[in-house]
């Protein structure tokens, strides 16, 4: 009987300090729920961070709805944790819960590409692509979500927008090359045209130098003919005096 009694008293206390301890856990989840709550809405987003990811490890039931608010957390710092919070709940039973996930991978797409304006055009359209198929995926979850089906709506028109701007400035630059080549071309055939008839003008100048030498050359043999011409009519003449003057002599 004694034995009896005993064990029954170990399992009552047993019981009450198990019931003590799943009450002050419960309490404790609440309070820090309640903080966290507090903290996000007054824009302590750390101490909000810190609140919801204590009640990640402490909750058995209802986790996703409270990563969800961990992933908000760190979506509003910003905290590049964000995007590891929602990718876990991609697979989420709750499809709301799967459905804002989805739509808040998008907007971290969309920011990521909107905060590098001088990202390469390859990975703006490879993150734009990913983050209307993470809007398909959450509209696919829950079709009420009517954020992600407004904003597929207008990513789709923007993504339209920027193929045509692209497509527009390709054949603007096409157009751009094209006619820098013909300049370049006509600049060639006017440098060409410029050399050839500079060309022709030295060689006209130097066939005139030419002729004018030639005629400075025969000037001057003209007047070397004639020098030599006076002067053999000079020793003719003074020949001519000479014998005279002998013969003169001769007579007397």
């Amino acid at each position: 009987m004694k034995i009896l009694l005993i064990t029954l008293l170990v399992g009552f206390f047993a019981f009450f300090a198990n019931l003590k301890d799943n009450f002050w856990r419960i309490y404790d989840q609440n309070s820090s729920k309640d903080t966290a709550e507090e903290a996000f809405e007054e824009g302590r987003l750390r101490d909000a961070a810190d609140a919801y990811f204590y009640l990640v490890k402490e909750l058995e039931e209802g986790k996703d709805a409270v990563e969800l608010n961990l992933g908000h957390s760190y979506f509003k710092i910003p905290d590049t944790l964000a995007a590891a919070r929602y990718n876990a709940l991609l697979n989420a039973e709750n499809p709301i819960v799967r459905s804002i996930a989805h739509q808040q991978i998008a907007y971290l797409k969309i920011q990521k590409t909107s905060q590098s304006q001088q990202s390469d055009p390859k990975e703006i359209k490879k993150n734009t692509e990913e983050a209307l198929e993470h809007f398909k995926n959450s509209l696919r979850a829950d079709p009420t979500n009517h954020g992600s089906r407004y904003n597929y709506e207008l990513l789709k028109r923007i993504k339209a927008q920027q193929e045509e701007n692209q497509e527009n400035k390709q054949e603007q630059d096409k157009e751009q090359e094209e006619n820098q080549e013909e300049q370049e071309q006509q600049e060639k055939e006017k440098q060409e045209q410029e050399k050839s008839e500079e060309q022709k003008q030295q060689e006209e100048q130097q066939k005139s130098e030419e002729a004018k030498e030639d005629e400075n050359s025969e000037k001057e043999a003209s007047k070397e003919d004639k020098e030599a011409e006076e002067e053999m009519n000079k020793e003719d003449q003074e020949k001519s005096e000479d014998e005279k003057k002998a013969e003169q002599q001769k007579a007397l």
